[in-house]
């Protein structure tokens, strides 16, 4: 697996043109730096105590879907202003990409999206479906093969159907709105082509950066990962994978891109290729209009 990774990167880098032929010049911004760095200080703490570090008030939520997954929710239940946090609020649930969902959602920037949404006065809720860090099985330990054994669909047909379930069973709720990013568009599709009665559960969609077909995305990383998928799946099968969370990313990019013998050309080549250079998560300077 590692000469895998190894050589979609590679091929990545070396197939990259100069920041200044391929116009990634200024992809990489201070904001970029400052947000991985806060990432790299934030290793090993909890999510929800990142959260409240920020000045907003955090809860972990456990749901238990019907084939026994132990999924998460973390929940930010109003925002720094003064109001009375006992006013029902209407609930809004995120969902965000594949890897670290929850610390992918809250991009750990002070104008992150679920931080716009609490301080407007919604009840904003982060999905954390099975196969990351925190998730686990009723049954199988993560060295299980079976733990492995889904797909895309049991996220869209059971995790998703096990989140707006409880949130809107805890805020006595009959809709509540939806976020998807990312990988986020993609599962609410096979929810509600799955089991459309949760079509009457929401009230309003938004997809951002939405990939429910990838093929037309420009992410060398994207493009090399399918040109050997064939292979990945039959050397690995069900193996289990940990994903680093965005805490090992960010202190890797810390370690390695601010090194003296680094070239200050590499890291934005590699990050705007391999991830598709306009591959951001909104901030306020967006002007969201929700």
């Amino acid at each position: 697996m590692c000469r895998i990774i190894t050589f979609i990167i590679l091929t990545t880098l070396f197939t990259s043109s100069s920041l200044k032929e391929s116009g990634v010049k200024g992809v990489v911004t201070k904001e970029d730096v400052k947000c991985l760095e806060k990432i790299a200080t934030s290793s090993g703490r909890s999510v929800y105590l990142i959260v409240r570090h920020d000045g907003y008030p955090s809860e972990m939520h456990n749901v238990t879907t019907q084939d026994g997954y132990k999924i998460n929710l973390l929940r930010i239940p109003y925002g720094k202003s003064k109001l009375n946090p006992k006013i029902l609020r209407r609930p809004v649930l995120i969902i965000c990409s594949y890897i670290d969902p929850l610390m992918a959602c809250l991009n750990l920037q002070e104008d992150s999206l679920p931080y716009l949404l609490a301080d407007a006065g919604f009840d904003v809720w982060i999905g954390d479906f099975r196969g990351t860090t925190l998730s686990s099985h009723v049954k199988y330990n993560k060295t299980d093969s079976k733990f492995w054994d889904y797909s895309h669909d049991e996220i869209g047909y059971y995790d998703i159907p096990a989140f707006i379930d409880y949130i809107l069973g805890l805020t006595r709720r009959r809709r509540l709105y939806y976020v998807g990013i990312s990988y986020g568009t993609q599962v609410i599709c096979v929810t509600l082509a799955s089991r459309p009665e949760y079509n009457q559960k929401l009230g309003k969609i938004a997809f951002l950066a939405p990939t429910v077909v990838a093929g037309h995305s420009k992410s060398l990383g994207f493009m090399y990962s399918a040109m050997l998928s064939g292979l990945i799946g039959d050397v690995l099968g069900k193996t289990p994978m940990k994903f680093p969370g965005m805490e090992n990313w960010g202190a890797e990019y810390h370690r390695v891109c601010n090194a003296k013998s680094t070239d200050p050309q590499v890291c934005p080549t590699f990050f705007s290729k391999f991830f598709d250079q306009t591959e951001r998560l909104p901030t306020k300077s967006d002007e969201l209009n929700f």
